[in-house]
């Protein structure tokens, strides 16, 4: 068993998660933080399949029967994932999941072979990461950080994840910067998202909410757009789902 790695940054900001993480673990739910959202998971695996990714374990979960983007027939086909880039994409893949969290999509990409990291803000969210990490077995970077004060180094990940982030306008124009910096040519950029037309759970301050085509728009011409949709569930929720592919030079 290798236990994880946990670097600490000066960070603030981050006591209504404690609280909330702290909250749910009182509660007793899953070790994992909660299942992987099954169209980041499916996506994630589509990627990592392509790469000759062979995952550890799939924790149990059924990814290809419950995600509603293969409901909706929406997928990446091989060719927009081939062929792989050379010199700064490295094998295996490295992966950062923003706003980790209780780790739910960070122990998904360690046990599908990413080289992962989690950053997040809350002391509470890692420290619950780091259990279910040893717990499996997993190997995982783990980064507390708050994201004004995240300054990634140049083509430092294969992938990029950012999994329900709503942030304000200027923030969240600030962090799609960052994004680009830190993903290698030929890497992606995975964004699952609540839409603003959404009528479940989540934030519904129009501030903090953006359509696909403010995504791919936001990262400009230098990534292609592999999937810019939006997916709307049973339950009433509409999600933005882009998948970008970082120009190879």
């Amino acid at each position: 068993m290798v236990t994880p790695r946990l670097k600490l940054e000066t960070m603030s900001g981050a006591k209504f998660w404690d609280n909330k993480f702290q909250d749910e673990e009182g509660k007793g739910q899953s070790q994992f933080g909660g299942e992987p959202n099954p169209t980041v998971a499916s996506i994630i695996d589509r990627i990592g399949q392509v790469y000759g990714l062979t995952g550890e374990s799939n924790l149990g979960f059924d990814f290809a029967r419950k995600s509603a983007m293969a409901s909706a027939g929406i997928a990446l086909d091989e060719t927009q994932l081939l062929p792989a880039p050379t010199g700064t994409f490295r094998y295996p893949p490295r992966a950062l999941d923003l706003g980790s969290g209780r780790g739910r999509h960070l122990v998904w990409l360690a046990s599908q072979g990413w080289d992962a990291t989690g950053l997040d803000f809350s002391a509470v969210g890692l420290a619950h990461t780091e259990k279910a990490l040893t717990a499996t077995g997993l190997r995982a970077n783990l980064l507390q950080s708050d994201f004004t004060s995240w300054h990634p180094e140049p083509s430092s990940y294969e992938l990029v994840l950012a999994a329900f982030i709503h942030q304000n306008r200027p923030e969240q124009s600030a962090l799609w910067k960052a994004v680009e910096m830190a993903i290698t040519p030929g890497g992606f950029f995975v964004s699952v998202s609540h839409h603003p037309e959404n009528q479940s759970h989540g934030p519904k301050d129009p501030e903090r909410l953006y359509t696909p085509e403010e995504v791919v728009t936001a990262f400009g011409a230098g990534f292609a757009p592999l999937i810019s949709t939006r997916l709307d569930g049973a339950d009433g929720s509409v999600d933005a789902v882009v998948v970008l592919r970082k120009n190879p030079g």
